[in-house]
């Protein structure tokens, strides 16, 4: 069995997909450019990364999960 912590996921109408992490992060993916961008709480930058493959989602979902 895994587990995951709790998250909000939403995909807006404007092609992107945010969520928001328990500790105040959100990452943001740009569906169309594949651009994925982290936020701290304060939002804050904490990371971008460009040309996203969909198999580096769970890397960048622990990277938010601990800004």
């Amino acid at each position: 069995m895994v587990t995951a912590p709790q998250m909000e996921t939403m995909h807006d109408a404007d092609g992107y997909m945010r969520q928001y992490f328990p500790n105040g992060a959100m990452l943001e993916a740009d569906k169309a450019t594949g651009v994925v961008t982290i936020y701290d709480r304060n939002g804050e930058v904490v990371a971008e990364q460009h040309n996203v493959a969909i198999n580096q989602i769970g890397e960048l979902q622990n990277k938010a999960k601990n800004a």
